[in-house]
């Protein structure tokens, strides 16, 4: 007979109405309460999710049970299956390493798994691994149907590439443009009878044909882009083009009627592992060729004879990743020009967005590197020994104090947010057991189910918020004497530093900064006031 004293926590949970007739949680309650009975637990308490899914832990009872484990009220978990509490076999590992944290026996009924014993623990672990051998067997069976189809020459789906549409893309093209959605679907039918197959684009198919041509006669993709955007000719997200998007496009098989399948794998966590070309499939495909071989071919060509271009290794530039253009908020980069006649180098901080999208994107703004940088070296190192300035130290980290008395009334709010989620839970599960004795249908259900989610969801956000603000509201004080301390040695050792431990040191203290030829503006870690440099004719003209 196990401890009558001992509390058992009874875990159930259903994801979705469907499950009512299958898994509801009336029958898991019944099947667990008799099981505690005939195991002789006489205490437990039910924790309840009803219409949450299994795939991350982040739901409201399993919370509740978790925070009755901390406070010692659980001796035992008890479920109906192992997917009830979780599908993930990390979840599964990190929860039964919670549990046994804190003592606690882990008991899945229908697998017999009772971590209480040496097998129960083995068990566990071997059918988390068997559930995972089957996730990553339905996903390289996912992927070889994919390669198959790749092979076939159909497109697999995904973004689709400009220049083309689809019969879906089409349809909504057209409703978006206030067209009937009977004869939006006519006429996409007409135009893209197969569903899943790429058709010409007449719109972008032109555009596309012009890049193609443009970067040949100019053999510059910045040129290129520059020119697109000087056309007025907007990307589909009606943005500037972008040197890397043109260059992409250029690079792009599907241009010429073939498929490209095997570029990135998805490792097990769920990155994309970029593969080498050998292993890449590229087939014809079922579309129409956009441009001929023969003007593809010359421009992967030029395009290589491009990157195999040596690159100049400049100087390293302290505010790079820092700096912004004052005109239109994009980033600065640096650059250095070497003039023939006396073999002088120059370096400017130039506006990328100029550089890169053309004057349509900014007008441009040119910077003298040298004379830049040492304003803003000069301006720390006398901040550094402001005494005016240090002494604000105290009173900034007492308003800061006093601000975060705040936080025991943010404190009690995440004490109602979280009463209420509560009550909005149990309308959940009570509406579920509605639905399950009959008193109201699936129609009705899913009415009050969505609403009452809605409001939940709202309750989530607000608590989130809150939390956050507590967070940041206790580690500001931390912050702001980590800051003050940045500064006060900003000086130390300054010469003796590397370029790039310099860089390291002011991206400790510069948030970031903007610059015009008459202001600059930086933000610090710490509110200082805008520092202003001189006017436009102390800058030195571009070489």
């Amino acid at each position: 007979m196990k401890n009558p004293n001992k509390t058992a926590g009874i875990y159930i949970r259903v994801s979705t109405m469907n499950q009512v007739d299958r898994d509801s949680l009336t029958t898991q309650q019944e099947r667990l309460i008799s099981y505690c009975k005939a195991q002789g637990y006489s205490n437990y308490k039910i924790f309840k999710d009803a219409g949450c899914s299994a795939k991350n832990t982040d739901r409201p009872s399993l919370g509740q049970l978790m925070d009755a484990i901390k406070a010692d009220k659980i001796n035992y978990v008890i479920v109906t299956k192992l997917d009830r509490i979780t599908r993930s076999i990390k979840d599964l590992i990190n929860l039964v390493d919670f549990f046994e944290k804190f003592d606690v026996k882990f008991i899945s009924v229908s697998e017999s798994i009772d971590t209480s014993s040496a097998m129960g623990r083995f068990m566990q672990h071997l059918l988390g691994i068997l559930a995972q051998l089957e996730r990553e067997m339905t996903a390289e069976r996912v992927s070889t149907d994919m390669h198959h189809r790749a092979t076939k020459g159909k497109w697999n789906g995904g973004i689709i590439p400009y220049g083309y549409t689809t019969q879906a893309f089409l349809f909504k093209r057209l409703k978006s443009n206030n067209v009937a959605e009977n004869l939006a679907f006519s006429k996409a039918s007409e135009l893209c009878p197969e569903p899943n197959k790429l058709y010409p684009y007449p719109e972008e198919t032109e555009i596309i044909k012009w890049m193609f041509n443009n970067f040949l006669e100019k053999n510059s993709v910045r040129e290129t882009a520059i020119s697109l955007n000087n056309r007025g000719i907007k990307t589909r997200n009606n943005c500037l083009w972008a040197q890397s998007t043109v260059h992409r496009i250029l690079r792009s098989p599907i241009y010429v009627g073939k498929i490209s399948y095997g570029k990135r794998k998805t490792s097990v966590n769920g990155k994309l592992i970029p593969q080498e070309k050998d292993s890449w499939t590229i087939v014809d495909g079922e579309h129409e060729a956009i441009i001929s071989d023969e003007i593809f071919d010359k421009v992967q060509g030029q395009l290589s004879q491009i990157s195999r271009k040596p690159v100049k290794k400049g100087r390293i530039y302290l505010l790079s990743g820092l700096l912004n253009c004052g005109k239109c908020n994009g980033r600065m980069s640096g650059h250095t020009f070497k003039k023939k006649e006396n073999k002088k180098s120059y370096s400017y901080y130039k506006c990328t967005n100029r550089l890169q999208k053309g004057k349509t994107a900014c007008e441009g703004l040119s910077l003298p590197a040298n004379e830049l940088e040492d304003f803003i070296v000069q301006t720390l190192m006398d901040l550094s020994q402001n005494q005016t300035f240090l002494s604000d130290k105290e009173k900034m980290i007492e308003m800061i104090k006093s601000n975060a008395k705040e936080s025991k009334n943010n404190t009690d709010e995440i004490n109602d947010i979280n009463s209420n989620i509560n009550k909005h839970q149990e309308k959940l599960n009570t509406l579920l057991i509605k639905l399950e004795d009959g008193v109201i249908d699936d129609e009705d259900f899913l009415t009050r189910h969505r609403i009452i989610k809605k409001e939940l969801n709202k309750l989530k956000d607000a608590k989130y918020k809150l939390q956050n603000s507590i967070k940041s509201k206790e580690s500001a004080i931390t912050n702001l004497e980590i800051s003050f301390d940045e500064i006060c040695s900003f000086g130390y050792k300054w010469e003796n530093l590397t370029e790039q431990g310099k860089v390291m040191r002011l991206r400790s203290i510069i948030k970031e900064i903007t610059a015009t030829k008459e202001e600059i503006t930086m933000d610090t870690y710490i509110d200082v006031a805008n520092l202003t440099l001189m006017d436009r004719d102390s800058w030195r003209p571009p070489a």
